[in-house]
């Protein structure tokens, strides 16, 4: 069972899930990661187990690391070279503007190029410096369409309003071990009663969105 992966308070609960999806995302070709860890083994490109027919590449808007790319998805960007596929995980809450970060991320993938990537929605305030906002599900279709992406996917993460509020405060709660071991498990047990009477709560109660877009 595939909760059994959040047993311990390793990653967070929408973490989690990200990567449950990005396990499944065959890469290829020229790819770029953009809010990518200086910690390069944490960065989601190396959560795909179908990645060695792909090249990478990291990007932050600053880093120490003189290997990476320094992009600012709100500036003006010098379009030299494009990507197969652009990895965004957790990046789009931390956008001032994101019509200009769509449009640059666009331009930046090459001839029926994917962006793939995920956001949060029922999560805490998280600033890298600044943390912006929160899309919902229609939203974000809207604005990835409005971009010029076609074959828009959008699919919901999470199980329900117990898992979502857990999430919420897994920061307090990893520090008290046996709480957090007996909580989690008590808020999946309710949302998957839940899901038997509703299967719409896990839209109703998102932790975040996971796309995969073609250009």
């Amino acid at each position: 069972m595939r909760f059994f992966k959040f047993l311990l308070p390793k990653f967070t609960i929408l973490r989690v899930f990200q990567i449950l999806k990005m396990s499944k995302v065959k890469l290829k070709g020229d790819c770029i990661e953009f809010g990518a860890n200086h910690k390069l083994n944490k960065n989601f490109f190396f959560y795909s187990k179908s990645n060695k027919d792909s090249k990478i590449t990291f990007s932050s808007v600053k880093s120490n690391n003189k290997s990476f790319e320094i992009i600012d998805l709100t500036k003006k960007i010098k379009f030299s070279r494009y990507y197969d596929r652009i990895i965004i995980f957790n990046v789009l809450e931390h956008v001032s503007d994101l019509k200009v970060a769509l449009k640059n991320l666009y331009r930046l993938l090459g001839k029926n190029g994917e962006l793939i990537g995920s956001t949060p929605f029922l999560y805490r305030v998280h600033g890298a410096p600044k943390d912006y906002s929160r899309f919902t599900a229609d939203f974000l279709y809207q604005e990835f369409k409005l971009a010029g992406f076609k074959n828009v996917r959008i699919e919901y993460l999470g199980y329900g309003p117990f898992l979502a509020s857990f999430s919420i405060v897994h920061g307090i709660l990893k520090f008290f071990p046996f709480a957090y071991q007996f909580l989690l498990l008590l808020s999946a047990i309710i949302d998957f009663i839940l899901i038997k009477i509703s299967r719409n709560i896990k839209k109703i109660y998102p932790l975040g969105f996971f796309f995969i877009l073609k250009k």
